[in-house]
């Protein structure tokens, strides 16, 4: 995949993100387990086939632009609707700023999947992880493996 620009309401939620303000999704899935070791495969097959998907490997990077004679001017010409489309429009250097896609040429799928030991309290140890803000220094998502005492 290619480096691209984050649309102005994946930039806001990126903007806006932060350890008192998380803005980051999580979904909680509750599988039974069937074995001791299903854990260590759920989290194997998880990294094996992340590997596999190009939109996880990419990175978000701050972009900066410096203030132009050309960039202000863009600022102030209003969008009219007639020759260039909405979707350009919003995407036109502002000049303050913005953040793109990239890949990241460290990716690693297995830094992103993490097996767990089993929780005695498996929702409150769920809750905690789901809390935690993501690392904006690589891909922006991680994928945990919690066994509950029970074994699902």
């Amino acid at each position: 995949m290619t480096a691209d620009l984050l649309a102005p309401l994946d930039l806001a939620f990126w903007n806006i993100e932060s350890a008192d303000h998380p803005m980051h999704l999580a979904a909680l899935g509750v599988f039974p387990a069937g074995s001791g070791a299903a854990g260590a495969h759920a989290a194997d097959l998880l990294a094996s086939r992340a590997a596999a998907v190009p939109g996880l490997r990419m990175r978000i990077r701050d972009v900066w632009r410096p203030l132009t004679g050309s960039s202000l001017a863009a600022l102030r010409r209003p969008w009219t609707g007639q020759g260039e489309p909405l979707a350009a429009a919003l995407r036109r250097p502002l000049s303050f700023g913005g953040a793109r896609r990239e890949p990241d040429p460290r990716f690693d799928p297995q830094d992103h999947v993490r097996l767990h030991a089993p929780a005695p309290d498996f929702h409150a140890a769920a809750g905690r992880l789901m809390e935690r803000p993501l690392d904006r220094s690589r891909p922006p998502w991680e994928a945990h493996v919690l066994p509950a005492q029970d074994g699902a």
